[in-house]
């Protein structure tokens, strides 16, 4: 079930042009998945999907609670420089604010990464960046995605 976002957007270098909107979430809450449209185009298929999991993970020989999360950008969508620096912590902001992740109990992991055909009609992942995060975020220094919060049903 798909439901319309309240203007999350990238806002970096073009201004507000992505919605963010939930399309997934699991019954027992662990596993998300959103997609991010252009909204100054009509555009039918998303300029990328967002998916994240809640887990553990090691971590100084201790367990401890994450949130693992992938964006994956389409290959002939283009973002700047400045844009991509910026998406790890705005997704991990994105993360703390709708789903209740906390950096300062919870690692976040996130992953950028962009599919590119190849000749052999196959699809090879490439890894933009991957960032482990946790402590203190600053939503008002490092907000790429903007609005109002987003409504999950379940």
């Amino acid at each position: 079930m798909r439901e319309k976002s309240r203007n999350y957007g990238l806002r970096c270098t073009r201004g507000n042009f992505l919605n963010v909107v939930p399309v997934y979430r699991s019954e027992n809450g662990a596993n998300y998945m959103f997609e991010l449209y252009n909204n100054r185009v009509r555009a039918s298929r998303p300029v990328a999907v967002l998916k994240a999991s809640r887990g553990t993970v090691l971590v100084d020989g201790r367990v401890k609670r994450s949130f693992r999360a992938i964006l994956e950008i389409r290959s002939d969508v283009p973002f700047s420089q400045e844009e991509l620096n910026h998406l790890p912590t705005d997704v991990a902001t994105l993360l703390m604010r709708e789903l209740g992740g906390n950096p300062a109990q919870e690692e976040f992991i996130i992953k950028i990464t962009c599919p590119i055909p190849t000749d052999s009609c196959d699809t090879r992942e490439t890894v933009i960046s991957e960032s482990w995060m946790n402590g203190v975020i600053n939503p008002d220094q490092y907000q790429i995605f903007s609005g109002s919060t987003l409504i999950m049903s379940g």
